[in-house]
């Protein structure tokens, strides 16, 4: 507070006090502004300025922004149902949806790249570090193509789309290794078919 006989402060008195607490970033200029122009400004005639202390936040820092990990996007969906629900709570078991078709040029799955994120800082100019998002790369199989960015991966041919571990391709034939039963479903497919079945 300041008392009768106080010198009333001017900005490079609060710099300076600023500069002894070793505060140099995120300064609110307009606060200390506010305080230089309360102080300066006379009281009205018989009244007298409060003197009580009053907390005011004149400098913040800035808190690290985390990297966000990179996503990946599936255009077409590859999950194998248990079947299609029908009616009265029923589950038809030959309807799985096992089988995608893709025509050439489709695109099949994109990629949202990773961010680095950003540090932060305190009032003292002390970096605070961040975390960078998690990347990865997309992989293509057979009669898929990558994008030069590598953030897409079309299909090159018409044909059934499928999915190995991390890899997406394309083939022209349908293959089953067993028979054909309620764990494949009914089989719809506009090309070849290969059943090896017993």
């Amino acid at each position: 507070p300041l008392g009768p006989g106080v010198p009333i402060p001017d900005r490079g008195v609060l710099t300076e006090i600023l500069e002894e607490a070793h505060v140099v970033e995120g300064i609110f200029s307009e606060v200390v502004d506010g305080a230089i122009r309360y102080w300066s400004t006379p009281a009205p005639a018989g009244a007298d300025k409060p003197t009580t202390s009053e907390a005011v936040l004149v400098a913040k820092g800035r808190a690290p922004v985390m990297g966000v990990d990179a996503q990946v996007s599936y255009l077409f969906d590859l999950h194998v149902a248990a079947g299609l629900d029908l009616e009265g709570g029923r589950i038809d078991f030959r309807r799985r949806q096992k089988i995608v078709s893709v025509t050439a040029g489709d695109l099949i799955v994109t990629k949202t790249p990773a961010t680095l994120g950003s540090q932060g800082l305190t009032v003292r100019g002390e970096r605070i570090s961040t975390t960078p998002g998690k990347d990865f790369r997309l992989l293509a199989g057979e009669n898929v193509k990558l994008s030069r960015d590598g953030l897409s991966a079309a299909a090159m041919i018409t044909g059934v789309l499928f999915q190995r571990g991390s890899q997406f391709a394309v083939t022209q034939r349908f293959e089953i290794s067993g028979d054909v039963d309620y764990s494949t479903g009914d089989i719809d497919c506009p090309l070849a078919v290969s059943i090896r079945g017993a």
